[in-house]
């Protein structure tokens, strides 16, 4: 059975091999707060988003500029690889 989902993955990767070493900021996020011990809801607050978003937004693989500096700014961490 064809699948489109994988198919557009793999045409993507054949066209755009760097996306191989690329980091899906949303698991990489996710685990600096957990090492960091600061609770979701108050990186929640401080993105001003609520928790459900926050969990949403762990499954993007690419996040926006300025929700990334803000979390770099929170844990004090560099984030820019990502």
């Amino acid at each position: 059975m064809f699948d489109l989902n994988t198919y557009l993955h793999s045409s993507w990767q054949r066209v755009f091999p760097i996306l191989d070493f690329m980091k899906h900021a949303g698991q990489t996020v996710s685990q600096k707060i957990k090492e960091s011990g600061i609770s979701i809801s108050h990186v929640a607050k401080q993105l001003k988003v609520q928790r459900a978003t926050l969990y949403n937004l762990f499954e993007r693989e690419v996040w926006p500029a300025h929700r990334l500096r803000t979390i770099e700014a929170l844990l004090h961490i560099d984030l820019s690889d990502l």
